[in-house]
């Protein structure tokens, strides 16, 4: 991991109360201009339903992303969160990290309430990210969902902690879910980097190999 100036070692903890912050900010037109975007990119990405391809036209008239309001929907458990990320983050900060605080929205469309009609919200997830740090190279591998705002505030705290963005689009299908929040790009990836790790780790232990 990336270890600061004055040698403390530096960890990223999700901000849902910047989040909430930023979407407080934008008018109603500005939060359903997005709502109304991101079937748009999902389409883009292929998304499918049972293996077919659907339209943008398809998956907004099946999750109504706009009739729901979901980013007004996200605000309310965005602040609950809020408060038991503010409170790990100072714990952090108590036991000698450099603490970087990440903006990002918790999904309010779940499927825990029978209005919802299980339709799936999304998780803006910022934080779960892929770190790359080797000498003076620090690259953060970081989602870009198509939340403009949001995508912009998240790639500014990383740049602000002295790191090269590389954005990669084309995971919104990645961040829907029916809960509060999913998994990231370091779980999607896990499966191909720890066999990396391990094998990377058990070459170094037996030493150079006379090729066969």
């Amino acid at each position: 991991g990336d270890i600061d100036p004055d040698g403390k070692r530096v960890v990223f903890v999700a901000d849902s109360n910047a989040g909430a912050d930023l979407v407080e900010k934008m008018t109603p037109a500005q939060r359903r201009a997005v709502e109304a975007h991101m079937p748009e990119d999902l389409a883009a990405e292929g998304f499918c339903a049972a293996g077919i391809p659907v339209t943008a036209a398809q998956i907004r008239q099946r999750f109504q992303w706009e009739k729901h309001q979901l980013l007004d929907l996200a605000l309310k458990p965005s602040r609950e969160t809020g408060k038991i990320l503010d409170e790990a983050a100072q714990e952090m900060e108590s036991m000698g990290y450099h603490v970087v605080r990440i903006p990002g929205l918790v999904n309010g469309l779940t499927n825990k309430e029978d209005k919802n009609d299980e339709f799936l919200g999304i998780s803006f997830n910022y934080s779960n990210v892929l770190v790359e740090v080797e000498g003076a190279v620090k690259n953060i591998y970081l989602p870009a969902f198509g939340f403009k705002e949001l995508d912009e505030a998240a790639a500014k705290a990383y740049r602000d902690a002295g790191f090269r963005v590389m954005t990669i689009k084309g995971l919104l299908t990645n961040a829907l879910t029916p809960a509060e929040a999913g998994a990231g790009l370091d779980c999607m990836t896990s499966e191909i980097r720890f066999p990396v790790r391990w094998a990377q780790k058990y070459y170094e232990a037996i030493g150079p190999q006379p090729l066969k």
